[in-house]
């Protein structure tokens, strides 16, 4: 089983590496269609034996290595090639969530390219490394993120007219709506700015403005 596979797909790997620039999106696509179809069907098969009843050099690992291998060298393009030609019944594909970007160990892709962020009047949401959003949620315009910033799915912080400003650690739960007004009344903190305060929680649904 896995040394069949393993004869169709090693001859892929020095031709990912030397003809890298043939690689187009499409064909990345494609690449990563057939690798994980065959993959699963050599899976499916297995007995799934504990660790200690495998074989020394047991074919499985090498597969599952070169599985690994090629999906990390495919998946950017492929991702590209689906985010650009995919749609749903109602409109473009949500962006891919957080677990998708674990896969195999970790792919090696920008994931804030498809974080929910907005440019707005030329102003651009701030998210650091440490901060995470769920691909649900939108970020518009002047919102700055501290460190260790959580933001929940569909939670909405607008920062459209007036800055929104997370601080470190702060907690933006489920469905959350945040819009920052310059009115005085309706910051909290300095000037237009809504500041929420280091360890803040926002709970479930709730709508600050």
């Amino acid at each position: 089983m896995y040394e069949t596979f393993i004869q169709s797909f090693r001859p892929l790997v020095p031709l990912l590496k030397e003809a890298a620039d043939e690689l187009t999106p499409e064909r990345a696509f494609h690449i990563q269609l057939l690798l994980i179809h065959f993959y699963r069907r050599v899976v499916l098969k297995d007995p799934l034996l504990p660790e200690e009843l495998l074989p020394a050099h047991w074919a499985g690992h090498t597969a599952r290595q070169l599985c690994i291998n090629i999906y990390q060298r495919v998946a950017p393009a492929a991702l590209a090639f689906v985010s650009e030609k995919g749609e749903t019944s109602v409109g473009e594909l949500p962006a891919p969530g957080s677990l998708y970007f674990q896969r195999f160990g970790g792919l090696n892709i920008e994931q804030e390219a498809f974080m929910p962020i907005y440019q707005i009047d030329g102003l651009t949401p701030v998210v650091p490394e440490e901060s995470f959003v769920h691909p649900t949620a939108v970020l518009i315009g002047d919102v700055i993120l501290g460190k260790g910033v959580y933001v929940g799915p569909n939670a909405s912080l607008r920062g459209d007219f007036g800055r929104i400003v997370v601080k470190d650690g702060a907690n933006i739960q489920d469905n959350c709506v945040m819009h920052g007004f310059p009115e005085q009344d309706t910051v909290v903190g300095e000037d237009d700015i809504l500041v929420i305060a280091l360890s803040f929680t926002a709970a479930l649904s709730a709508a600050m403005h």
